[in-house]
């Protein structure tokens, strides 16, 4: 991408890739279930006119090593050891799905440097419900799914969304995962579900707030996080009404880009009044 600038970040075992564009106040940018920082590059492009935009791949995704540990405190060692490489806190922290997951056990344990949250459907707020991710969890099972190469994660990706006019070229190719990625996936998301239930590990029970502000986003037709669990989330977080986005599934910076794009710049001019006026 012009203008961007691979890096890596050490943080204790893990080596983590990121891609850095921009500059200014930062946005850290932290990928779904699956996932990569190649599914975040179309809003690092939108943002970095703006901002200094951080995109990673989490442990053990991507081109990062290691492995995500869903403790509260693996994840906010995470989180502040990015910001820290950034040297440019305090950040707004966008989390999707795991990312999501990752960033509020980071900001309830309130990790140095975070200034702000937009958590979009993230996990940690009630059951996972999509079928096929509750398949994976079964042992075995799931251990031949992975081997029926990017038609199931292509299957799954469909499955997804609800704007499937949104899945462009680009965002397919991106399914067509490798072996190596399927298994990552498979970990991920046996780190959160056994046996078709999901596990105390990835749920979260707010024993203190986030100190800092949070706007939830969700998608209407959610099928891995049911949009009930918006609500809980703001229970659980103390936080605003959660903004629905009424024409996507799990994957509403996907669906509807436009208005994510918009929400994500409301929350940094709260976070930042000042930069309004540059």
């Amino acid at each position: 991408m012009s203008g961007s600038e691979v890096r890596r970040i050490q943080i204790g075992a893990w080596n983590i890739n990121a891609v850095v564009a921009g500059a200014g106040k930062p946005i850290v940018l932290l990928h779904g279930l699956g996932m990569s920082l190649k599914w975040w590059l179309p809003a690092v492009a939108e943002f970095s006119d703006e901002y200094l935009v951080c995109a990673v791949d989490l442990p053990g995704a991507g081109e990062s090593t290691g492995s995500i540990v869903p403790t509260r405190k693996a994840c906010r060692n995470l989180v502040v050891g990015v910001i820290e490489a950034l040297g440019a806190g305090p950040a707004l922290v966008v989390g999707h799905s795991l990312g999501g997951f990752v960033a509020a056990n980071a900001a309830i344990l309130d990790a140095p440097g975070l200034g702000g949250m937009v958590l979009v459907a993230p996990g940690g707020f009630g059951q996972i419900r999509h079928p096929l991710l509750r398949m994976l969890s079964y042992p075995v099972l799931g251990d031949l799914m992975i081997y029926s190469g990017p038609l199931g994660a292509r299957l799954f990706l469909r499955s997804a969304v609800f704007n499937a006019a949104a899945l462009t070229p680009e965002i397919w190719n991106l399914a067509d995962a490798s072996l190596r990625e399927r298994k990552v996936f498979l970990d991920q998301v046996r780190l959160g579900m056994s046996w078709g239930q999901t596990t105390d590990a990835y749920r979260i029970g707010a024993t203190a707030q986030p100190q800092v502000p949070v706007q939830l986003i969700w998608g209407r037709h959610d099928p891995v996080h049911p949009v009930a669990d918006a609500y809980r989330a703001e229970r659980l977080l103390g936080t605003g009404p959660p903004v629905i986005f009424e024409r996507s599934g799990h994957l509403p910076q996907i669906e509807e880009p436009d208005r994510f794009y918009s929400t994500v710049r409301a929350s940094a001019a709260g976070l930042w009044p000042e930069s309004m006026h540059l």
